[in-house]
């Protein structure tokens, strides 16, 4: 984590546009958010890859990039034609998108043969791969597949992959390129970091040496109550460090950030229930403060409670981390924001390859003990509903015996990491009352991959683009799994008009809510938004000032609600 790994993948796709390899870049994310972000950096570099003098075009392209603020850039260097549709954008010569936009590539749809042109000549950059579920996981195994199938190059990128889902992502590009069968050698090879290459050579495994920026290995302590943490982020905090709590949930972090608000005052909420302009005015705010060239008085004391988004491409460096017990890849990635780039005793930033100097304080995670599971309520006792979003509750123990075994996180004990978490000990299996769990979830992930390769099928390499009746709209198809949201558009009332969330711009107001949360009935009489132009699927939410001078809704669209830029959208019970 925060070593390199993006500016490794274009270094590597810069040769291959030299050699003639390919023509361009398309890098994939997990995430709107962190498309954006990505976009946003390669504007200030993507012309490097090209040669002197000649006028490469970039363009951001997800489900939302119309409405995007790094589309102004895109729409400079690019011109309107790529960039009114998101199907063209794929022409670019540099891509970034989520990774959605290029599985409906190799998937049974309208305008797939246009996909598969904008993406065969070029580099298909998969970044966290780590993060897709069985089900996604499925369909990027296809599309490794046709892109192999077409003669094209990927890479892969994941600080947190498992040798178990490395294999079978290697194994199908393989299968489809016609190039022999990855050996177990190299498929398993313990190093960290560590690039594996697959090719008709028969791939090999390269030991990478950590970069000179890398972080620095950190002691693990756990924290067993809320209580405990609590004191832990307000002791550091009083000393002058800045400290993140991650969180599981987002009622978790909002409960929280309003408890230590009231005990601290310099306390930050940030999570993905807050609306477009409040969500982008945070991130920005937390890039300032926390990022890579904050100062020590800008640092000093700040408090940030957060869900995973806080991981997502941005670029933060606290003095402590204390995340709740999550499997591996999580806590990995938590920690990745912990001392991430070196400084003095003061924090003031150092140059990169000089050694942190400021105390060196334990990664801190809050989690049952291992060795006194009681029950199946072993997690969610502690954790409560967190458990609905991890209910692998086996693997969450394995997580918490590895680290608890380890005792810290080094380069060279981050592999055996993620794979004692991963998989089960002969010699000491998980608390019989947690297998339930872990079969249950072992069974969704199978069905999942299995719904994956179904919903594909019949479309790929080896049937080509075959109209077989069952084309789909790429409007609806599915590219994840049990998407139960729906996009709405916070709208404020006042003086009988409608006006847009916050400003001039409707896009400000743009939120992404859980079916269930809506009103009875509103979703099936289908009262998409009115008078909300460029949003016509969306729904719209009237908000209303009240004489407390927070923004609330009554019910009649969603959930009894109160809205603001501190705490986000919370619901009242």
């Amino acid at each position: 984590m925060g070593s390199g790994k993006t500016e490794a993948a274009f270094a590597l796709a810069a040769r291959m546009l030299n050699a003639g390899h390919c023509d361009g870049v398309f890098m994939g994310l997990p995430t709107m958010t962190t498309a954006d972000s990505q976009a946003s950096r390669q504007a200030e570099s993507y012309r490097l890859l090209f040669a002197a003098g000649s006028d490469p075009s970039l363009t951001l392209a997800h489900s939302a990039a119309q409405r995007s603020a790094v589309l102004a850039d895109a729409r400079a260097s690019s011109g309107r034609w790529l960039t009114d549709d998101r199907r063209r954008r794929l022409l670019a010569d540099v891509c970034v998108g989520t990774i959605d936009q290029a599985l409906l590539a190799a998937m049974p749809t309208r305008f797939a043969a246009l996909r598969i042109f904008g993406l065969f000549s070029k580099v298909l950059i998969v970044d966290e791969v780590h993060a897709f579920d069985g089900y996604t996981s499925a369909l990027i195994e296809g599309l490794l597949a046709l892109h192999a199938a077409l003669g094209g190059s990927a890479i892969l990128l994941s600080a947190t992959l498992t040798a178990e889902a490395k294999s079978r992502f290697c194994s199908a590009f393989a299968a489809a390129a016609r190039f022999p069968a990855p050996r177990a050698e190299v498929l398993g090879a313990p190093a960290y970091p560590l690039v594996t290459e697959i090719s008709n050579h028969g791939g090999a495994a390269h030991a990478v040496a950590p970069a000179p920026r890398a972080p620095r290995d950190r002691k693990l302590a756990f924290v067993r109550s809320e209580a405990e943490a609590e004191a832990a982020v307000l002791r550091a905090s009083d000393e002058g460090c800045c400290v993140a709590w991650i969180r599981n949930t987002v009622e978790q972090a909002i409960c929280t950030a309003r408890k230590l608000a009231g005990m601290h005052g310099d306390v930050a909420c940030f999570h993905s229930r807050m609306a477009e302009a409040d969500r982008a005015e945070r991130r920005c705010a937390l890039m300032a403060r926390f990022g890579k060239n904050s100062t020590p008085e800008e640092r000093a004391g700040g408090v940030v409670v957060a869900t995973s988004v806080i991981e997502q491409s941005l670029d933060l460096d606290f003095d402590l981390v204390v995340v709740d017990l999550r499997p591996m890849d999580g806590i990995l990635q938590a920690f990745g924001r912990a001392i991430r780039h070196p400084r003095d005793e003061s924090g003031r930033r150092l140059p990169d390859g000089q050694r942190d100097r400021r105390p060196d304080r334990p990664l801190l995670v809050l989690a049952p003990d291992h060795a006194d599971v009681r029950g199946a309520s072993w997690y969610s006792a502690l954790l409560g509903r967190a458990a609905f979003v991890h209910g692998d509750t086996a693997l969450l123990w394995r997580t918490a015996r590895a680290l608890s075994d380890a005792g810290e996180v080094r380069y060279d004990n981050m592999r055996e990491l993620i794979e004692a978490a991963a998989c089960e000990r002969l010699d000491a299996p998980c608390p019989t009352c947690l297998s339930p769990a872990a079969v249950t979830a072992e069974g969704k992930q199978i069905a999942k991959r299995g719904q994956g390769r179904l919903v594909s099928s019949g479309f790929g390499p080896t049937t080509g683009y075959v109209d077989t009746g069952g084309v789909w709209d790429d409007e609806r198809i599915p590219t994840r799994d049990g998407d139960d949201t729906v996009e709405v558009v916070l709208v404020r009332t006042e003086d009988g008009g409608t006006r847009p969330y916050r400003g001039e711009g409707w896009a400000s107001g743009i939120l992404r809510v859980r079916v269930k949360d809506f009103a009875s009935g509103v979703l099936e009489t289908g009262r998409a938004a009115a008078g909300v132009p460029g949003y016509p699927g969306a729904y719209a939410v009237p908000l209303r000032l009240t004489e407390e001078g927070s923004l609330s809704h009554d019910g009649s669209t969603i959930r009894p609600c109160v809205i603001g830029p501190v705490f986000g959208l919370e619901w009242r019970t």
